[in-house]
């Protein structure tokens, strides 16, 4: 299996494909199966790079708090000893948001992004309910928000099949280690943009889910509208992990941006 020994953290990854390199970064408890959907149709013509970052997957997961910088920096660090710099970036959800600290703290690295299911900062019912879930799972293990995370996730009416769709997720998420779930939650709360957007000049892609319970498409496209560089676009019959409910959409729109980078 590849790992990244990176003095302080091993981080687990996936390539596929050739080409331009693209690093994908997941959703809060997601890793390199996020983006099994797309990864065929997209390794046709570019380099895919999958990371579980710390706390995730087959990642290591280290006891005590995190924050947003630890998890950038290890994210700069693999980047830098695996010589795969400047790149396009692709986050989803908590991706998103470790993609925009990435670009705001290392520019050059940054080629464009794609951001889907992104926020300009931390709505405060967004820190009342994932707090909430930090605590549950913390005290009680993952199983105790499962249900509730994966049925908001994937609404009826999404582009796939909802049931496949809900069981698939909900075992991916139960495998997640409750504790480390719960200092990435936490980290994620923390993170402020401070008026840092309108810093971020390169190409950039918002991407909203028209039934994401979580960031709305109107919080999308405020991101959008921080950002000198992007545009915004919302998908139909999408959740708030668009690469997991309504994966052709998805990787179609992710396909053109890309392809409009090499123009």
């Amino acid at each position: 299996m590849p790992f990244t020994e990176l003095g302080n953290i091993s981080l687990y990854f996936e390539e596929h494909g050739a080409g331009p390199t693209v690093l994908f970064l997941p959703e809060l408890g997601g890793s390199t199966r996020t983006w099994r959907h797309v990864v065929g149709p997209l390794s046709q013509n570019y380099h895919l790079v999958l990371p579980d970052i710390r706390g995730t997957g087959l990642s290591e997961k280290p006891l005590g708090a995190y924050s947003m910088d630890v998890i950038v920096d290890d994210i700069l660090r693999f980047i830098k000893l695996r010589e795969l710099g400047p790149l396009h970036l692709i986050g989803c959800a908590m991706g998103s948001i470790v993609s925009l600290e990435l670009a705001l703290q290392s520019p050059e690295t940054v080629r464009s992004l794609v951001l889907c299911s992104v926020s300009p900062d931390i709505p405060e019912r967004t820190k009342v309910y994932a707090g909430q879930r930090a605590r549950d799972v913390r005290e009680r293990g993952m199983r105790a928000v499962s249900q509730t995370s994966t049925v908001n996730s994937f609404p009826v009416g999404t582009e796939v099949p909802v049931e496949q769709a809900r069981r698939e997720y909900e075992a991916n998420f139960l495998a997640n280690d409750p504790i480390a779930y719960a200092a990435l939650t936490e980290a994620l709360l923390a993170w402020e943009n401070r008026g840092r957007l309108a810093d971020i000049r390169c190409p950039c892609l918002c991407l909203a889910g028209d039934k994401d319970f979580m960031w709305e498409p109107a919080t999308v496209e405020a991101t959008a509208q921080h950002l000198p560089g992007a545009t915004f676009e919302c998908i139909e019959n999408a959740g708030h992990f668009p690469p997991l409910s309504a994966p052709k959409s998805f990787t179609n729109r992710v396909r053109s941006f890309l392809d409009s980078m090499a123009v």
